[in-house]
């Protein structure tokens, strides 16, 4: 049997009612965030990362051996 913990269940009520403000429409919801973040006049800082452009031309692996290009130079070289 589940304890019924206050906090959870006020955060639980706090969620559903914040989400009928906006009619369940997690779309309106994250437009309004968003509009909040930018009235709040605090820096908006992004970590998102975008990898740099591949280059078809480079490769990972050595096609003949199928070891990773590192490998297949140390290989070379190793007695």
């Amino acid at each position: 049997m589940k304890t019924m913990n206050p906090i959870i269940e006020e955060i639980h009520a706090f969620r559903a009612e914040y989400a009928r403000q906006y009619d369940y429409d997690l779309r309106a919801i994250c437009d309004a965030a968003r509009q909040k973040q930018l009235q709040s006049g605090h820096e908006i800082v992004s970590f998102f990362y975008q990898a740099p452009p591949t280059n078809s031309n480079l490769s990972l692996t050595n096609h003949s051996s199928g070891l990773p290009t590192v490998a297949a130079e140390f290989r070379r070289w190793a007695p």
